[in-house]
């Protein structure tokens, strides 16, 4: 990308480890980051296809905050989806917030409750709860190497699923 030129495509604190691993020549392995490298962003490749959602999260169990609000620390969380219109934001044990970041970006007025954007909500929620469910949580074998693995391999090592 040419020096002073911008982007607005959404990106994510997660996808600076990627980018720097491969700014270093390096591969970065998909089963253990999340993240996207930032290079085709950079290198302006009109060929890839990139996120239109970004996702953050907060853990507040270890500030004060969780107790004023009734709350267990393990319960203290909250998550927010963006995209280039939307921002939802959903704190465990509480209603969830959006924004009209087009009509209201200084993000003033909460308008979750107004019943025309139920199904807004109801699509962040999905994407909100996909989200959690595709986190990267195996930390060893290669996506390369889950593949190359067979009910026969499992029936070698003793491993019998779907049996009865």
């Amino acid at each position: 990308m040419p020096k002073g030129k911008r982007n607005s495509q959404l990106v994510e604190a997660i996808d600076l480890v990627p980018t720097f691993v491969e700014a270093m020549g390096g591969a970065f392995h998909t089963n253990r980051m999340e993240g996207l490298s930032l290079w085709p962003l950079l290198r302006e490749d009109q060929d890839i296809k990139w996120r239109d959602t970004v996702v953050a999260e907060i853990d507040y169990g270890d500030r004060g905050g969780y107790g004023a609000l009734g709350q267990d620390p393990y319960d203290a969380r909250g998550y927010m989806l963006r995209n280039t219109r939307w921002k939802y934001v959903y704190w465990e044990g509480m209603r969830p917030q959006l924004y009209d970041l087009q009509e209201d970006p200084n993000e003033f007025y909460d308008i979750a409750q107004d019943p025309k954007h139920a199904e807004l909500l109801i699509d962040f929620e999905r994407q909100l709860f996909k989200w959690v469910r595709q986190r990267r949580h195996r930390t060893e074998p290669t996506l390369e190497e889950l593949k190359e693995r067979s009910p026969e391999l499992d029936k070698k090592f003793g491993i019998l699923i779907g049996h009865w």
